[in-house]
């Protein structure tokens, strides 16, 4: 299986050390995706963009597909990205959350 191929969240890969602490840990199969440039200028990084897509195996036992992204947002440092990294793994909890009843989010 491709899905076999892809990161899991809390488990291994390159989304191994986010939302450790969720349930959707071992739930969410993802490839993220990371741009980010420095603006010599003003001396401060830019996220292009950081983004997960791939599957969520619901609660119900459906998988779900998923994309979702953070686009064009100035950082002062550039760990800022691990942070918005962390959010974006949390956003992907949180759909993992509302799969019990099948519904997705609402």
């Amino acid at each position: 299986h491709y899905i076999d191929d892809l990161p899991i969240l809390g488990v291994d890969g390159s989304l191994e050390d986010f939302a450790k602490n969720t349930a959707a840990v071992g739930k969410v199969f993802a490839k993220p995706g990371t741009g980010v440039a420095y603006n010599v200028a003003t001396g401060k990084f830019f996220l292009i963009t950081q983004a997960l897509g791939g599957y969520i195996k619901g609660k119900n036992g459906h998988f779900y597909a998923y994309m979702l992204a953070v686009n064009n947002g100035e950082m002062p440092a550039i760990d800022d990205v691990f942070t918005i990294f962390e959010d974006v793994s949390q956003l992907s909890s949180m759909i993992y959350d509302s799969t019990e009843n099948g519904k997705g989010i609402e």
